[in-house]
């Protein structure tokens, strides 16, 4: 099995920033550890600034313990910024919570986390909730969202980019269009995407790491790799 690294570049800086931001999402880890160890593995080769992930981590209590081992991990290397997905929530709210106990890890669970780069740049990451309240500042604000399909345009005025997942690619892609829609999920999801600029506002949605319904078909689980320029 192998892992895609996907490559975003964002120019929120005029050139003068290089933050390396990592964005994981849809583990789906059941009881099997090769996809933890991968991405240990790249993260500690790679050395990112930020680490960001959109939900749906595991779905059993084995896949729980392995996700806490990663959160463990990887923490050691970049701040760790979550979100809960849908299947998260079906395990109950205890077993996330317990993930942000560990160590340099942050649930956006009502809060807004506020992050400083190497180069003195102020980020602030928001969960979608919180993005009717953010104000025009001289942050960059980022929105993390389980599912795309949420996002409402009216709430996006001073959003410059949105991280998201859920979709899995539709798990099958048969063909990208010119514009980056993936059929044929793009029949069924207005944002089954790579990647979409919405306005002023960049739309980066992983294809996941993992799935409940594991086939695919020309669409590899993925690692995103963004640079913020």
């Amino acid at each position: 099995m192998s892992i895609q690294i996907r490559t975003e570049r964002i120019r929120l800086r005029d050139g003068n920033e290089r933050l390396k931001l990592i964005h994981l999402s849809d583990l789906h880890f059941f009881y099997r550890k090769n996809v933890a160890t991968m991405i240990i593995n790249y993260i500690t080769e790679s050395r990112p600034d930020l680490i960001v992930l959109t939900g749906d981590y595991f779905d059993s209590l084995m896949g729980y313990r392995i996700v806490r081992n990663l959160f463990r991990s990887v923490a050691q290397i970049a701040p760790v910024v979550f979100i809960a997905g849908n299947h998260d929530r079906l395990y109950g709210r205890r077993w996330i919570e317990q993930l942000n106990e560990v160590d340099n890890c942050t649930l956006l669970d009502g809060i807004t986390y506020q992050f400083i780069s190497p180069n003195g740049y102020c980020y602030e990451l928001h969960p979608w909730e919180l993005v009717n309240q953010i104000r025009s500042s001289s942050s960059v604000n980022i929105a993390l969202i389980h599912n795309p399909e949420k996002i409402k345009k009216k709430n996006m005025q001073h959003v410059h980019l949105i991280l998201g997942g859920h979709l899995h690619g539709g798990q099958f892609v048969f063909w990208k269009s010119g514009a980056g829609h993936l059929y044929p999920g793009s029949f069924v999801y207005k944002y089954c995407v790579d990647s979409k600029q919405i306005g002023d506002t960049r739309l980066i949605v992983s294809r996941g790491l993992g799935d409940t319904f594991p086939i695919r078909y020309n669409c590899p689980k993925e690692i995103v790799e963004i640079y913020i320029e």
